[in-house]
């Protein structure tokens, strides 16, 4: 018999204890993290009637932060982790706990996932299967159920809990080494991943060979690290960690910071992004959060015809939904660099617009109102009929 049909029917039958588990990828982040986060910080009633637990994928992501060391935690590929899990009461995730593994018995699993962005769920994504997802607005209501393989009413438009970190600024540049008084701009580029590293599945979206970060030659580099001292800008490079694309190469002004480096730091990267000044990326989710800082963003692609084949795409046509100028080749990049107050001037008011049309709560308290919603004393979200919890 299938392992995941033995898993699902084991939890069907297996009694559940008052524990809540977590996991995320990569281990201890994301929407994950900051709903434990916050029922540590705020909620005593949660911790004292709940045992709080991580499964880990990568125990080495345990050693390097203190706090961490501190949580109680398991290896998720493990005995000991195919049994908390059957004996979870709740189960909070932004990858499931395996390809098809369904909740069963009482048991509730919490799809927070990484965000919302512009491209389709995979077909894979029913390793997703939850009992409820969160979403910014409800534009995402009927993808994220095409995504998911949840009905539209078990879709709730709470917000996205690591956005909450947009609001509050720690001086996490000082802590990566960045003298934010050194410059007068500081840029993050964040492209997400057009081909899988093997451990993920050697996935191809879009065209490897596209305008991004890998097909700017050293001349190139050369030459736009050049403008940025003459300007006094840095621009930051964030990779995306399942990207098996060649990192490129650093310059003066020119600095990569990857997930490892972000942790080692004692930060986290929606830390870091209030304290930029510019996001440039493409079909990223980071797009839709960073509108949450009204601040300027520009688009680094040229493969839209060949993502669309082979992901998808959310909004049609792209550029209605973009909150700024598309750069489709190094020229049009270095241009941007040298002219950036004139196109985010230029595209203010559309970046505005669209932060209306993609987030219906700008306040920071995401998790809040999800933590409430599913664990509420009052139950005040329900009670007034703005939600409905649906679990089956």
């Amino acid at each position: 018999m299938d392992i995941i049909k033995i898993l699902n029917l084991l939890n069907k039958i297996v009694p559940k204890k008052n524990i809540i588990l977590f996991s995320s990828f990569p281990d201890f982040d994301d929407n994950a993290y900051q709903i434990y986060i916050y029922i540590r910080s705020n909620r005593r009633d949660l911790t004292e009637k709940y045992n709080l637990i991580w499964l880990v994928n990568d125990e080495s992501s345990i050693y390097d932060n203190k706090e961490i060391e501190s949580f109680d935690w398991i290896r998720k590929k493990s005995i000991k982790g195919i049994f908390y899990y059957l004996v979870s009461k709740y189960v909070v995730y932004t990858h499931g706990y395996a390809y098809r593994a369904k909740s069963g018995n009482g048991q509730i699993h919490i799809n927070v996932w990484h965000g919302c962005g512009y491209k389709k769920g995979e077909e894979n994504h029913s390793n997703q299967l939850g009992d409820m997802a969160f979403i910014s607005s409800d534009v995402y209501r009927k993808s994220s159920s095409e995504a998911f393989f949840l009905s539209e009413n078990k879709i709730y438009t709470l917000g996205i809990p690591r956005n909450d970190l947009l609001f509050h600024k720690i001086n996490s540049l000082a802590l990566l080494g960045v003298d934010r008084n050194h410059y007068s701009k500081i840029f993050i580029w964040m492209p997400t991943y057009r081909k899988r590293k093997k451990e993920f599945g050697t996935k191809t979206d879009g065209n490897v060979e596209s305008f991004g970060i890998s097909a700017i030659d050293d001349m190139q580099v050369k030459k736009l690290n050049n403008l940025l001292v003459e300007k006094k800008y840095l621009l930051l490079i964030k990779p995306h960690p399942m990207d098996s694309v060649p990192t490129g190469r650093e310059s003066s002004n020119i600095v990569y910071i990857t997930n490892d480096i972000i942790k080692k730091s004692g930060t986290m990267l929606y830390n870091i992004l209030p304290e930029t000044d510019i996001l440039i990326s493409d079909y990223s989710s980071v797009v839709i959060d960073y509108m949450l800082l009204n601040k300027p963003i520009a688009m680094a692609f040229s493969d839209e015809d060949s993502y669309e084949k082979t992901r998808g795409l959310i909004f049609t046509p792209l550029e209605e939904y973009l909150p700024g100028p598309i750069l489709h080749e190094f020229d049009e990049l270095f241009d941007y660099f040298d002219n950036c107050d004139y196109y985010n001037e230029k595209w203010k008011g559309k970046r505005e617009e669209l932060t209306d049309f993609f987030h219906k709560y700008r306040d920071g308290n995401s998790c809040k109102r999800i933590v409430d919603f599913i664990w509420g004393e009052d139950l005040r979200l329900r009670k007034e009929g703005q939600y409905e919890l649906c679990i089956d």
